[in-house]
């Protein structure tokens, strides 16, 4: 099994003290491909394991989880903090526990 990047989990974690109201971003094919672009350059599960976080993600997370996760993997913090400034802190939390979880489950497969 390869090791995830720890460093991630804080950057995560951080993100489930926002409240606010919930905002639709238009999350699409291009964002589950950056999604897998920037889960390669930080994450170390190769692209198989990033193919099935992205592929995992379109399914399980709603547009703005997806957003939220592709600006927190490319380290766009404004658009992060804007994110989940605009998000319920049910579906902050649920894009920071796929973030734990999702990247274990696809290393293993």
């Amino acid at each position: 099994m390869k090791r995830i990047s720890c460093a991630l989990v804080p950057i995560l974690l951080g993100s489930l003290v926002s409240v606010a109201a919930y905002s639709s971003a238009d999350a699409d094919q291009a964002s589950l491909d950056a999604l897998r672009e920037h889960c390669a350059a930080r994450l170390n599960i190769g692209p198989e394991g990033c193919s099935c976080i992205a592929d995992t993600a379109g399914k399980d997370l709603n547009d703005d989880q997806q957003s939220l996760l592709v600006a927190m993997l490319s380290d766009d913090q404004a658009a992060a903090g804007q994110l989940r400034n605009s998000m319920p802190v049910a579906d902050v939390t649920q894009a920071a526990m796929f973030m734990v979880n999702a990247p274990a489950a696809c290393a293993k497969q």
